[in-house]
């Protein structure tokens, strides 16, 4: 299967350059690629076939330093649309994990598909409920996260929240027009009785609402998704209630390299 490949080599000596070479081992030769770069660069290709392939490091002045070869090739190929071919979106340090956008809309980590930037994602729709009664008294607050549009999503993450973690997770960044809403309502009895309803959400705006180009000037609204459950498993924002307010710390995100 061709695949997309991704490659460094790293070291203090800027001389250094790696380059691909396939290897036919029936005539026992290695042919150039022309796929290479110079030490610290990091280089993309879309077009790597099945076969054999050889790196050779050289360098073009001194030479012993160590250096050290990073390489991702995990990513299939595809075919470019309307001559746009896929683009690397962003990649860890050392290249292990590799997020890229298909000319389709498709983001895949690693290769394997989370989202997409130009439809809904229903598979992304999050939602959070509390509910709480005593005596004749109730209160309940919901959050929900709908029609899903993304706008780009990271390399994994570890994960740690009062209310979710995972150790292997991406933070999904929201785009204009997903749905949010929010709901509270108390009642207590008495008399009189006191009840009270709304769905003013933490910026003083009426949902059901789609978030605007006011959501999106201020700090990201982000989904979590666990890659092993395949499923969201929070959501951090200013307008989710528990973080707006401080009732709940904010989450601590540390990135894999």
């Amino acid at each position: 299967m061709q695949r997309r490949i991704l490659a460094q080599i790293k070291s203090s000596n800027p001389n250094y350059r790696f380059d691909l070479y396939s290897v036919d081992w029936s005539t026992g030769t290695a042919s150039l690629t022309g796929f290479g770069g110079k030490a610290s660069e990091v280089k993309f290709a879309t077009d790597l076939k099945a076969g054999d392939w050889g790196l050779r490091v050289t360098s073009t002045g001194t030479v012993g330093e160590s250096y050290s070869i990073h390489m991702n090739a995990a990513s299939p190929a595809d075919t470019p649309i309307n001559g746009k071919a896929a683009k690397l979106t962003s990649y860890s340090n050392n290249l292990l994990y590799t997020v890229i956008e298909y000319p389709n809309g498709d983001i895949k980590v690693n290769g394997t598909q989370i989202a997409n930037t130009t439809v809904a994602n229903p598979n992304l729709e999050w939602s959070r409920e509390f509910n709480f009664s005593s005596g004749g008294s109730y209160s309940s607050r919901s959050h929900d996260v709908s029609d899903v549009r993304v706008k780009s999503i990271t390399t994994p993450v570890k994960y740690t929240s009062n209310y979710a973690s995972s150790d292997n997770a991406v933070l999904i960044v929201l785009n204009a027009d997903t749905l949010f809403t929010y709901f509270e309502s108390a009642y207590s009895s008495g008399n009189p009785p006191y009840h009270s309803s709304s769905f003013v959400d933490t910026s003083g705006r009426t949902t059901p609402r789609r978030l605007d180009f006011i959501d999106m000037a201020g700090d990201p609204d982000i989904l979590v998704y666990d890659l092993d459950t395949k499923k969201v498993i929070d959501f951090v924002s200013n307008l989710n209630y528990y973080y707006a307010k401080g009732i709940e710390p904010q989450p601590t995100v540390v990135y894999y390299n």
